[in-house]
């Protein structure tokens, strides 16, 4: 202000600060308005984000336990693994064993066919014994050889019919050198014949069968396997 020549530095100085507290007041005012318009704007998306945020935590804790329980499954099935080719290199061992056990068992065990049913009585192991001594004679079998055991293969025939084709025999020998000597004797030139049945061998089998072929030889015979439905 100027009076007479005299400016009022003081006026001017006054001035300047209310204009100063007048912005800043205002200011605030507008800040503090604005940050509640937009406080209020952005709750429902707080909200919201707190939510997100809080499933994301979750997830997260969700996460690291899969992460555990998988390492912990891993090793454990990096065990069994190791267990199971273990117990599949032992099982693979015992099938070998039982398998050399099993054609051990059978080296004594021979095969007789063609004796009819009921012909061994009550007693198949003597009777046995004493057929093989009887059929095959003295140069193969010298004395009734001794056996384990002996018996018929397959349930009785139904009705007991006595003309039906008979089981075959399972005869085991107590001693291996026995069944040997049986099966390393050459095959006779005739059949092998006891209380007027002849043998029922396979190779006796192959004879006939050749015998009754040969007349068809060179005729207009078709020939066919029947196969049993």
């Amino acid at each position: 202000m100027v009076v007479r020549g005299y400016y009022d530095y003081e006026f001017e100085r006054d001035l300047q600060n209310l204009r100063t507290v007048l912005v800043s007041e205002i200011t605030a005012t507008i800040a503090t308005q604005l940050k509640t318009a937009i406080d209020a704007a952005l709750a429902p998306f707080s909200a919201l984000l707190d939510g997100v945020r809080a499933a994301a935590d979750e997830q997260g804790h969700r996460i690291d336990g899969f992460e555990h329980d998988l390492c912990d499954y891993s090793d454990r099935i990096v065990a069994f693994e190791k267990t199971v080719a273990h117990l599949s290199s032992e099982n693979q061992k015992l099938i070998d064993k039982t398998d050399d056990l099993e054609s051990r068992s059978r080296r004594c065990n021979l095969r007789v066919v063609g004796i009819p049913e009921k012909r061994e009585g009550g007693d198949s192991v003597k009777f046995m014994s004493e057929f093989l001594a009887v059929v095959l004679g003295p140069a193969i079998v010298p004395a009734p050889p001794k056996l384990d055991r002996a018996h018929r293969i397959g349930p009785s025939p139904v009705g007991g019919d006595d003309n039906s084709k008979p089981r075959v025999f399972i005869v085991r020998f107590h001693y291996y050198r026995d069944k040997e000597r049986i099966l390393q004797r050459q095959r006779p030139t005739t059949l092998l014949r006891t209380q007027g049945r002849y043998d029922n061998r396979f190779g006796t089998k192959q004879e006939l069968r050749l015998f009754l072929c040969k007349p068809l030889f060179g005729q207009p015979t078709l020939f066919t396997l029947q196969m049993r439905a």
